[in-house]
């Protein structure tokens, strides 16, 4: 007798296994979107697990959840796996980039020598000014404000003569072949009218050169006096 109950639990044990089994590869197939069985089938297959139409659910999204998961351990491996050569590519660069780099340093080295250089000349030379101009003599500093006063008037003198011949050139008559000729009907400049312009035009202009010679001449004396002053 035990043994008759023996093999029937052991028979419903199985058939409790299969059920199981058939199951689980229900919700594989329905989650890999795979074509499903049957409704009838379905239910036959629920039936003999014991499960219901909402353990589906929970079981198949569950499963779908664990798919995408899969996919993502998948993805990060078949990333790591490009991980050697992407290592590799970027210690080449780095390399060819340093050789750049030594060929560029080997080359720039003398000129940055010769910035030094130029950069230590201009300190000493800075310091040679500050002691030339402490130890000249004293008839040189009131030449030189002498000519820098000097300077100074003719260059508002050349600003003046400038913005006379300006304010000159903004009064053209009417008329006058340089200008406009206005509409019809307005007064037009006099031949008189017109050379008087012309004239004044001339003498600013000439005022003007006269004041530009005056400042050439002003910054040539300062500049003379500059060389004999660090001649000095």
């Amino acid at each position: 007798m035990s043994s008759i109950i023996e093999n029937l639990v052991e028979s419903l044990q199985n058939r409790r296994e299969k059920a199981l089994l058939n199951y689980a590869e229900l919700v594989r197939v329905i989650a890999s979107d795979s074509k499903p069985p049957s409704t009838a089938a379905i239910e036959v297959t629920l039936q003999a697990s014991g499960k219901t139409i909402e353990d589906l659910q929970t079981d198949v999204a569950t499963a779908n959840r664990r798919n995408d998961l899969r996919l993502q351990v998948k993805q990060a491996a078949d990333l790591q796996a490009e991980r050697p050569d992407i290592d590799a590519a970027i210690s080449k660069a780095a390399e060819t980039l340093q050789a750049a780099q030594d060929v560029f340093d080997l080359a720039v080295a003398p000129l940055r020598a010769k910035i030094d250089a130029i950069n230590s000349a201009q300190h000493t030379s800075s310091l040679a000014e500050g002691e030339l101009a402490r130890t000249r003599p004293d008839h040189f500093d009131d030449r030189s404000d002498a000519l820098e006063k000097n300077l100074r008037r003719a260059s508002d003198a050349k600003h003046l003569a400038e913005k006379h011949l300006a304010e000159m050139k903004s009064r053209i008559p009417l008329g006058h072949p340089d200008g406009d000729w206005g509409a019809v009907g307005e007064r037009k400049a006099t031949p008189a009218e017109v050379a008087e312009y012309d004239a004044g035009i001339k003498r600013a202009k000439d005022r003007l050169q006269t004041a530009q010679a005056a400042a050439d001449e002003a910054v040539s004396d300062q500049d003379e006096h500059h060389v004999l002053v660090m001649a000095s």
